[in-house]
This record gives structure tokens, C-alpha cells and sequence, in this order.
């Protein structure tokens, strides 16, 4: 788990499974949105109580931080 600091677990699964179906139905590999939907997940865990809706800018933020 990428969490950095795990506030609310709430819509966490909720996150990471509309990833994985918006993923699947583009055809994006499995290495590729697995990554991103386990991000999008953690992102989701620093959020209470689905206060706020995880952004491609966030998201795409998260991700660069992870791969430097």
C-alpha cells in the first residue's frame, strides 16, 4: 500500500475499483493500472469521509512522487 498517512478507509474501494473498470474497458495494460488504481486507493485513504473527490491533478502529482 502506498498510503502515506491513512486518515479514512471510507470510498477507498470504492476509488480503486472505478479505476480498474474505467482501466479495463480502455484495454490499459494490467502492470499499468494496477500501479494506478492501488494509487488512486491510497489517495482515497487520506481523505475523511469522502469530504472531497480524488483529481487527475492529485493523482498524477502521487504518482510522479513515487517514481522519482
Amino acid at each position: 500500500m502506498f498510503a502515506q498517512k491513512v486518515v479514512d478507509r471510507v470510498g477507498a474501494g470504492d476509488a480503486f475499483f472505478s479505476v480498474d473498470a474505467l482501466a479495463a474497458v480502455q484495454g490499459v495494460p494490467e502492470e499499468i493500472f494496477g500501479f494506478v488504481r492501488n494509487v488512486v486507493g491510497s489517495l482515497a485513504t487520506e481523505i475523511l469521509w469522502n469530504q472531497k473527490s480524488i483529481d487527475k491533478p492529485s493523482t498524477k502529482k502521487y504518482i510522479m512522487s513515487l517514481l522519482k
